[in-house]
């Protein structure tokens, strides 16, 4: 493990400070894993389990079991919490997991609504999961515990985790160098006139050996990508190669190290020999995410910073039909999407924050010159007292 358990013991101190806050004394922490990130995170702060089911596996009656591929962790009244998987426990390292009981279950969320009815919960129990839990484990759950009502808390765990401890720092800054390495082998390699296959092969290479993992690495080239995000919606990348002259957008994302979600990106001409409405296109968007990374600081509103983000993409030209991308920024950590968000023309208002010391946050942004291109830029750093310590170093310029 990366971390030790008195890191964890803090985590699950916080998590029932959030808890308590929300004016309740019980939380279900759940995760979906099993190979897959995007609801994996909240759960693998608390104690660092995955699933190693693969995929969400059918919850049917012929299949062993209902729930494989998910998880859950039970905290109530300070106690220790205990994590509830549908697999056997004799295949869970626990070594590599934070110290807690364990318990298996044929029907995990029979067996989570059971714990909690052992246990004497009635009313409120706060959970994570309206978003991503099959309306059969709703079924499941209301008939294990009838005396309760599941209330979904969308800032549950953040309140626990919007600051990050200085060892999950040191970890992100790991995280931030493998991104770094692989981002800069992906804009290497399309910049040189390799595929996007053979590129993106090369940053999948350097996240692995860095010990890392990623979600996707996206790529797109040439006139499609003013208006087309990625190549291909599958995975991210095709077997086409770039002609030189193509603008060429790279971005490598996910769980980069230790499970903690990065995803910078960067736009570049193959062959960086750019035309001059090329690069005042690159050079107006490197000049957006500077001056938005320069406005972040302790006590600074993400409100404020999007509608300075408006004005400098306004004065940039940008020319993006409609709302092409909704914000200009947000918070990262074991998830992605987290506040605060920089919101873009006033969205996603429900996820806006003040910046405070220790916080993980992305600059991002997408401005369109009709007829030129799309820039496409992304950077990933830590609030601290003197502004934002970036992680990642892949050029945003390369002539």
């Amino acid at each position: 493990m990366l971390f030790d358990k008195d890191e964890y013991h803090g985590r699950w101190n916080r998590l029932y400070d959030s808890i308590e806050a929300a004016g309740a004394r019980t939380a279900v922490v759940w995760q979906r894993s099993a190979g897959g990130y995007d609801r994996a995170g909240d759960l693998h702060w608390l104690c660092n389990y995955a699933s190693l089911a693969s995929g969400q596996e059918p919850s049917v009656a012929t299949w062993p079991g209902i729930g494989r591929g998910f998880a859950a962790l039970v905290f109530h009244d300070r106690q220790e919490p205990t994590l509830h998987i549908a697999e056997p426990v004799e295949l869970v390292d626990e070594t590599e997991i934070a110290p807690l009981a364990i318990h298996s279950h044929d029907n995990l969320p029979a067996g989570v609504g059971a714990q909690l009815a052992g246990l004497g919960v009635e009313g409120t129990v706060l959970h994570n999961a309206d978003d991503f839990l099959p309306i059969l484990f709703g079924r499941e759950l209301a008939a294990a515990a009838p005396g309760i009502t599941f209330e979904h808390d969308d800032h549950l765990i953040y309140r626990a985790h919007r600051i990050k401890s200085p060892a999950e720092h040191d970890v992100m800054r790991e995280a931030g160098r493998v991104a770094s390495s692989a981002l800069t082998a992906l804009m290497s390699g399309l910049m040189s006139g390799q595929s996007e296959r053979e590129a993106s092969a090369a940053a999948a290479a350097a996240i692995v050996r860095g010990g890392g993992g990623f979600q996707r690495i996206g790529v797109a080239h040439g006139a499609r990508s003013e208006r087309v995000f990625w190549s291909s919606s599958m995975y991210g990348y095709s077997d086409e190669t770039p002609a030189t002259g193509d603008l060429v957008r790279g971005w490598v994302y996910g769980p980069i190290y230790g499970g903690y979600w990065l995803d910078p990106g960067r736009t570049a001409v193959v062959g960086n020999k750019p035309t001059a409405a090329q690069r005042t296109l690159l050079e107006a968007g490197n000049d957006v995410v500077e001056r938005l990374l320069d406005a972040i600081r302790p006590g600074v509103s993400s409100a404020d910073v999007g509608l300075l983000g408006d004005e400098l993409m306004a004065a940039a030209g940008n020319e993006a039909e409609g709302d092409y991308w909704e914000l200009y920024g947000h918070g990262v950590g074991k998830d992605f999407y987290l506040p605060p968000a920089i919101p873009a023309h006033g969205s996603y208002a429900g996820l806006v924050d003040t910046y405070d010391v220790g916080m993980a946050v992305t600059v991002e942004i997408f401005l369109r010159h009709a007829g030129v291109g799309m820039a496409t830029f992304e950077r990933t750093g830590l609030v601290t007292e003197r502004g934002v310590e970036l992680l990642d170093d892949t050029p945003m310029i390369w002539w």
